[in-house]
């Protein structure tokens, strides 16, 4: 709980960090990125190998989120830079939902009403948002 807690407030961050950056030059706003790909990728990878102290398989997996983690957080950037930072954190907060659905899809976990309700809320809230 506590280190997806971390992780969110970190997230909202970023945003603002990066929502900065689309005000600097080009190639600040390269170095900037570049420095959060690097900083995700160390972070995934302490996490994988140290904290949860998982076999290799499985520390290989947190590797390859890592990189997709900074990959995402690369074009996040490109996003802040061509788009308003209202739609662009709208559209990047929609990725807990996505998760949400893809741990029911893959994985078989299950929602209960609360949840399925939670769900709708958050889909309303995306539409009132981009109002």
């Amino acid at each position: 709980f506590w280190l997806a807690l971390l992780a969110a407030i970190g997230s909202s961050g970023e945003t603002v960090g990066l929502k900065f950056a689309t005000s600097l030059s080009a190639g600040g706003q390269h170095a900037l990125i570049r420095e959060y790909f690097y900083s995700s990728l160390v972070c995934h990878a302490l996490v994988a190998f140290y904290l949860v102290r998982l076999r290799v398989a499985s520390s290989l997996f947190g590797v390859m989120d890592g990189l997709l983690t900074g990959l995402g957080m690369l074009t996040f950037g490109i996003a802040l830079s061509l788009g308003p930072a209202s739609l662009v954190a709208t559209v990047a907060t929609a990725a807990v939902l996505f998760r949400a659905l893809g741990g029911i899809i893959f994985f078989g976990d299950r929602a209960h009403r609360r949840q399925w309700l939670g769900f709708a809320v958050l889909i309303i809230c995306f539409v009132i948002v981009q109002l």
